[in-house]
Parts: C-alpha cells; sequence; structure tokens
C-alpha cells in the first residue's frame, strides 16, 4: 500500500516583519537575536487539519483493504516540531508545545472511533464485517518521546471515556519492534489473505523516504526499508530512482498502474455523508502486485 505525504512546514508559516529587521530576505528563515528576528508564526489548526487528513486518509484505506491488524506509529511531531520554537518564538513554552502535540494525538483517537468502530458510519462499506485492531508503537527512550508517548496515552483515555469500545480497538504498544509485530501478527493469521498493514513512511519526491542514504538511522520508516529487501526494492520501482526530485501529482498513480496494479478512488466508493466525515476529497489507494512478480515480469522483458 503506497500513501504520499507532504513533509515541509513551510506553507503552516505566516510572517509579519519586525520594524528593526534589516537582514535579507534569504537569512530571515534563519534564528536570530529577539530584536532583529521576525515574528513567524505556525498556522496551527492548518496544521493540525492536514494531520487529521492523513490519519483518517490511513486508516480509511486499511479499512478498505478489510486489514484486522493496523500497525502505526505516530508521525507530524518529531522532527517536524523538534525546533519549532526557533521559528514560532511562543513555542519556547513547553506547555505550548506540548499541547500541540496533544493535538495530533486526539486527532488519531478521533479518526480511530470514526474509522475503525464496528457502529463506523465513515468508513467504506465492507462485504463482510470484520474486526479491526489499532497497534500504535510508541518509543519510549528519551525525554522527547516519553512526551509524546504520554500524549497518546492522555488522548486515548479522554477518548475512551466518551467511546469505552476505543479499548478493545486500541493496543498502545510500548518500545516495540514494529515490523516484528507485523511478523508475528501475521504468522497468526494463518493462510489466505493477509490481513496485517504496517504504516509506511513517505514524502512527495520519495516512497521510503532516504533510507538509501547514511542519515535517518533511528527514524522508523527509513529502518523498515533497511531491513527488508522486498519493501526496499518495491520502493525502487515505485520511485523509479534513488534521488528525490519533484512528481507530477498523478505520477504514484501512474507508476503503480504501470506495473499492473490498482489505484482506488476511495472518495467515489463512499456515501456522500460518509465522504465529509473523512474530509477527504481526493481520497486514493494504490495497491501494487507482489514486488516478487513485478520483478520477474521485469527480467523477462529485458531480456525480450
Amino acid at each position: 500500500m503506497c500513501h504520499q505525504s507532504t513533509v515541509t512546514l513551510k506553507h503552516y508559516f505566516s510572517r509579519t516583519e519586525s520594524v528593526r529587521s534589516t537582514v535579507s530576505t534569504a537569512s530571515r528563515c534563519c534564528w536570530k537575536d529577539r530584536l532583529v528576528r521576525p515574528t513567524r508564526r505556525l498556522n496551527e489548526d492548518l496544521y493540525i487539519q492536514d494531520l487529521r487528513h492523513l490519519w483518517r486518509n490511513v486508516l480509511t484505506a486499511m479499512r478498505h483493504l478489510q486489514v484486522e491488524d493496523v500497525i502505526l506509529f505516530p508521525f507530524g511531531m518529531g522532527a517536524f516540531l523538534r525546533h519549532l520554537n526557533l521559528n514560532d518564538d511562543r513555542y519556547e513554552d513547553a506547555s505550548s508545545m506540548r499541547r500541540l502535540k496533544r493535538r495530533i494525538a486526539d486527532e488519531l483517537m478521533h479518526a480511530i472511533v470514526d474509522i475503525c468502530s464496528p457502529k463506523s458510519k465513515a468508513a467504506p462499506k465492507a462485504s463482510a464485517p470484520f474486526e479491526t485492531r489499532v497497534h500504535l508503537c510508541l518509543v519510549c527512550v528519551n525525554p522527547e518521546s516519553v512526551d509524546n508517548h504520554n500524549c497518546f496515552v492522555e488522548a486515548a483515555a479522554a477518548r475512551a471515556k466518551g467511546c469505552p469500545e476505543l479499548k478493545e480497538i486500541l493496543q498502545l504498544r510500548r518500545n516495540v519492534d514494529s515490523l516484528q509485530l507485523a511478523h508475528e501478527l501475521a504468522k497468526k493469521s494463518g493462510s489466505g489473505k493477509l490481513k496485517v498493514a504496517l504504516l509506511n513512511g513517505a514524502n512527495r519526491k520519495l516512497c521510503g523516504n532516504h533510507w538509501f542514504q547514511s542519515g535517518a538511522r533511528y527514524a522508523i520508516d527509513e529502518n523498515l526499508h533497511r531491513r527488508s529487501a522486498s519493501l526496499s526494492r518495491a520502493s525502487l520501482l515505485v520511485n523509479f530512482d534513488t534521488e528525490p526530485r519533484p512528481r507530477r501529482a498523478t505520477q504514484l498513480q501512474e507508476t503503480v498502474k504501470f506495473f499492473s496494479g490498482t489505484v482506488v478512488d476511495l472518495a467515489k466508493k463512499m456515501e456522500p455523508d460518509k465522504v465529509s466525515a473523512v474530509q477527504n476529497q481526493d481520497l486514493e489507494l494504490a495497491v501494487l502486485p507482489a514486488c516478487s512478480q513485478i520483478c520477474r515480469d521485469l527480467a523477462f522483458a529485458n531480456r525480450r
């Protein structure tokens, strides 16, 4: 399953220039002494809105595939927010940063209840009823990760008060290897169609981000590729490159179709009221065939 997301914070910022600022435009993005630093402000509501769309897109796509065990890891509150205070000094206050992270966690809990609950009205219709379990893998090794972990725990507890069935759907996995968890759950599922899905990271330019480079040694999405030969092969095929480069809006769809994959417009499969509940009119799911089959087909074509 391929899913694209934008990984820049640039368009979430507005800026008003200080009358005392005399530096060039190019240098205004850097940190400066408070008296000459321009006032930049994160559009927090816009940022939360986009993260809401991403959470709901992921869960809706997995429901469409009738995934029973959904494995997620948090995004949007790590590297994106780590130095936010240098661009918006309101977040030098620890309570403001924590409030923002809590809002991100709250959106995930709302999405799980709205889409994965047996009483859900927002998810695509399934041919047969099935239960969904969401495994949220949380790292808890340093102050930042502990704070992120606590935000999700608090958000889950608060949402469970109004929706007790969340306790049956959500499983918090602390310091659990997400790839190993996916492997173990898949083994338990037995024969037949796979019912386990692990969220993978991507941006507008590369699936798997920069897994083939030396950086991002502790990033979950990059390390998934470094540890999985099949996943890295699939990403190489989908990326058609090993370097970030501009992409057309429809390029992922076209590439998937080139490899005989399927692109499903989930918005068209949902009733109008459900589309508004998912809050995204352009939700598409791209499904690739088995990577090994793609490689065999390409090898055969090259021999000819």
